[in-house]
């Protein structure tokens, strides 16, 4: 991208290398900066063929994500879920564009504490993507809030095998097994597999 911005700088009326970089950015899951890089052809050929189309779709799907993490910063929860669905609506294809969607899900069904199963089903599809401690963590707190604790430990554990010192992972794991154990103490009934009378 460094070396292609630079080409496109050097050489006027480069259209081509506009949409070029705002093709790559846009892959990239950058929707702002492909929005930028897409304004700059249509500032040279208001009319580019490829531009054009490309900008109206892109101007949509970043109105949308910035409204999911305005949404989320002031911690309106479903209108980050509604503004999360419709960059998934928009974008059917690019998948790190679709990333940002299914974390914002994942996260703000999880705040929302209204469907956890919800929450997880974004996590999963968030993750199958690119993992991350942030969204490993997410998921295990909506398992932890289902009562399901050895997924949760399952989740936090393989949030701090992609990074050891992520607190949040370390301060959740330890939750977890605490939660877990008196669980299991608990509940002899589940242990034995022995089902209680009604």
């Amino acid at each position: 991208i460094a070396e292609m911005r630079a080409l496109t700088r050097l050489t006027t009326d480069n259209t081509d290398g506009y949409f070029k970089l705002a093709t790559l950015h846009y892959q990239l899951g950058e929707g702002e900066e492909s929005l930028t890089q897409v304004r700059e052809c249509l500032r040279l050929d208001p009319e580019h063929k490829d531009c054009y189309p490309f900008y109206k779709k892109v101007k949509k799907v970043a109105k949308f994500l910035t409204a999911a993490q305005e949404a989320q910063n002031v911690q309106d929860w479903q209108e980050c879920i509604d503004a999360s669905n419709k960059v998934l609506k928009n974008e059917p294809k690019i998948e790190q564009i679709r990333f940002h969607g299914f974390d914002k899900l994942c996260h703000c069904h999880l705040q929302h504490g209204e469907d956890y199963s919800e929450s997880r089903k974004n996590c999963d599809a968030a993750l199958k993507i690119t993992e991350s401690p942030g969204i490993l963590c997410d998921r295990a707190e909506a398992w932890m809030a289902e009562d399901e604790y050895d997924e949760a430990v399952n989740s936090y554990r393989r949030a701090l095998e992609l990074d050891e010192d992520y607190q949040r992972a370390k301060e959740g794991l330890a939750t977890a097994q605490k939660r877990q154990k008196q669980a299991s103490k608990r509940d002899y009934y589940k242990i034995l597999g022995v089902r209680r009378k009604a």
